[in-house]
């Protein structure tokens, strides 16, 4: 299945959910906002959102003073 992630197509060999996404790329849950095709998803939906095909995805970390966010990498 094909998505993009912070801009780049990634492939998922099989299906996840948002939360097992970002476990599986290293991210922390707790220190990253994810953003599913254009809205804001809350954390504790994220084990109940599976990744569809096309999905576009953008996860946030909040750096400095908490005021400016950038994309994980």
């Amino acid at each position: 299945m094909r998505i993009v992630l912070n801009g780049s197509e990634e492939i998922l060999l099989q299906p996840l959910t948002l939360r097992e996404l970002i476990v599986m790329k290293g991210w922390s849950p707790d220190k990253v906002v994810a953003e599913l095709n254009l809205k804001i998803t809350a954390r504790s939906s994220w084990e109940n959102i599976v990744l569809q095909e096309n999905d576009r995805l953008e996860i946030l970390s909040f750096i400095g003073g908490g005021d400016k966010c950038k994309t994980v990498s």
